[in-house]
């Protein structure tokens, strides 16, 4: 039930971050930095233009530095541009999301000609999101105060890194190149065999490619461990063999059900693992992020002790479901006890 409240805080806090899409906002990861305290005012200030003027809509001005602003939350809030600026970004780039910006001010521009915030739902609407947003903020601010004083120290980092070495942190799998060619007809096989038994990759592939009356098949690099949707069709057989060899390149005879492959395997490279130094920061990140879950949960339950806390259990309990009057549900011997009555008398009628 505590984990089920950690996560529904973060999920909270995600979505009505939506909000800092808003030029001006500033995004989350600004409230997690140590540094000057800067006061409300100096935030939400707008101050003196900055930067070349961009576009101007019924007289509203939208700049450079209004641009770059909102550039940098799309940025942030897009995980395939994840540390990437407005700077950073090539100019046709850029001036595709400056087209999504447009649009953006120009449908501001509309709405407060319209008048829009003088309509009673927006007023109530906006209400509501002011009081989220405060919400939102409450929440970040007893997060941070976790957040801060959480940290991870090297012994930590190296320690676990160690121990999930094999498992987690491998660069390259154990792989083999494989060529092979199939055949419906041993005899054909065990000929082909004796024809390429001995040579190296680029001789087996040169014979193959000649040969009319198997299938030739190039496998490329193969992996012990296939990865997500990675297919390479190889037959288990020819898989398991490849991997059990010691001698490379090595050309040997599987048979697959009715089937005979003969296979070059070659090229063998063994598992590559991260070095601790390239994998780190990553490392760092995801202690600091667990120490921090536990630590929530932990300060959850010595706040619950300070509340005066009431929980509605069995509103999500099953409830009976009510039938109409005269109508019962039968039980499985009820119904198995009429199924042999029914046999019984059809017995009889006979």
């Amino acid at each position: 039930m505590k984990g089920f409240a950690i996560n529904s805080i973060y999920k909270f806090g995600i979505t009505i971050l939506v909000i800092s899409l808003f030029v001006g906002c500033k995004p989350l990861s600004d409230f997690f930095k140590k540094g000057k305290k800067e006061k409300v005012e100096d935030i939400v200030k707008k101050g003196e233009p900055k930067g070349v003027v961009l576009l101007k809509v019924n007289g509203e001005v939208a700049n450079e530095s209004d641009f770059n602003e909102y550039l940098n939350q799309m940025l942030q809030m897009n995980p395939y541009f994840r540390g990437a600026t407005a700077e950073s970004l090539p100019a046709p780039l850029k001036e595709n999301f400056f087209n999504e910006y447009k649009k953006r001010i120009e449908i501001l521009a509309y709405q407060k000609k319209q008048k829009v915030y003088e309509e009673s739902d927006f007023i109530a609407d906006y209400k509501k999101m002011c009081g989220l947003v405060k919400d939102s903020l409450l929440i970040q601010r007893f997060e941070k105060n976790v957040y801060d004083k959480i940290s991870v120290d090297d012994s930590e980092i190296k320690k676990y890194f160690e121990n999930n070495k094999k498992d987690k942190f491998k660069k390259e799998d154990e792989s083999v190149s494989i060529l092979a060619i199939k055949y419906k007809d041993s005899k054909i096989a065990d000929e082909f065999y004796d024809s390429v038994k001995g040579k190296g990759k680029e001789e087996f592939e040169k014979i193959s490619n000649k040969e009319k009356d198997g299938e030739f098949k190039d496998f490329g690099r193969v992996a012990k461990e296939q990865k997500g949707m990675e297919v390479n069709n190889v037959p288990k057989s020819v898989k398991d063999k490849a991997f059990k060899l010691r001698r490379f390149p090595s050309i040997e005879k599987i048979k697959v059900g009715k089937n005979v492959w003969v296979a070059c395997f070659s090229d063998k490279r063994d598992v590559e693992y991260f070095e601790l130094d390239e994998i780190k920061p990553q490392i760092e990140a995801m202690l600091r992020r667990n120490k921090v879950r536990d630590e929530l949960m932990k300060q959850i339950e010595i706040i619950e002790k300070e509340l005066n806390i009431y929980v509605n259990e069995g509103y999500f309990k099953e409830k009976k479901q009510m039938l109409p009057p005269g109508v019962k549900i039968k039980t499985k011997e009820e119904v198995e006890a009429e199924k042999k009555g029914k046999k019984e008398s059809s017995a009889v009628s006979i």
